[in-house]
């Protein structure tokens, strides 16, 4: 498995984001409107990856908010705050288990359980 991961990912700007407002309007989880979706097996390495450093905290805010990209998978985090790795992984369990496509494609954005100041996007890169 030669997936590459990045905590501190990128540098991720603009649209990925969102103010607290933003954030309260879309809070739950949302299928699709995302961006091209990403295939199943890189965003399951991605949970994977994720809930190794389960305890450790994922951070979104300016400068942070990508927490793991394999092959053409992407889970990234908007809003601000944060939250345990582990917590970030079961959102994007969520997200797998309710978009996933008949191609086995997922896209999508859930919200952390009991911190919705942190939104988790599922897509490709």
């Amino acid at each position: 498995m030669s997936a590459t991961f990045v905590v501190a990912l990128l540098a991720l700007t603009g649209s990925i984001f969102a103010t607290p407002i933003e954030i309260q309007m879309r809070t739950g989880l949302h299928c699709g409107d995302i961006g091209p979706y990403a295939p199943i097996n890189d965003i399951r390495t991605c949970i994977d990856y994720l809930k190794r450093n389960g305890n450790e905290d994922c951070v979104v805010g300016p400068g942070k908010g990508g927490f793991c990209m394999s092959g053409k998978g992407l889970i990234v985090g908007s809003g601000f705050g944060r939250t345990k790795c582990q917590n970030i992984a079961a959102a994007a369990e969520a997200i797998l288990g309710n978009c996933t496509t008949v191609e086995q494609y997922v896209g999508g954005t859930s919200s952390v359980g009991g911190n919705d100041n942190v939104m988790v996007t599922v897509r490709h890169p």
